[in-house]
């Protein structure tokens, strides 16, 4: 199995992620990572000791605090969400403290 990530910034400014993976001789690709400060939106994968969120190729967000709620900031902004574990996408929404 091959994979790999490539980064794109949209015209907006959002930061978007999309993994790819070469499987049996097939290519699957899906949206990964996402930082939409505008929109008030993150969506990263929490690091294995769920302290940091990471892009799907690894590269670390932020640091991360999970206690039934997460909570992340990234690039000095506080964002809050729920997820399901270590290594499964989160999708966070701005808020505030």
């Amino acid at each position: 199995m091959i994979s790999t990530a490539t980064h794109h910034v949209t015209p907006a400014g959002a930061h978007v992620e999309v993994g790819a993976v070469t499987f049996q001789g097939r290519d699957f690709s899906a949206l990964g990572s996402v930082i939409d400060h505008t929109r008030g939106a993150v969506m990263g994968y929490p690091s294995q000791d769920e302290k940091t969120l990471r892009t799907w190729d690894g590269v670390t967000l932020g640091r991360l605090r999970i206690t039934g709620h997460a909570r992340a900031v990234i690039d000095g902004f506080t964002y809050h969400g729920r997820g399901s574990g270590a290594g499964m996408l989160l999708r966070l929404r701005k808020g505030t403290s």
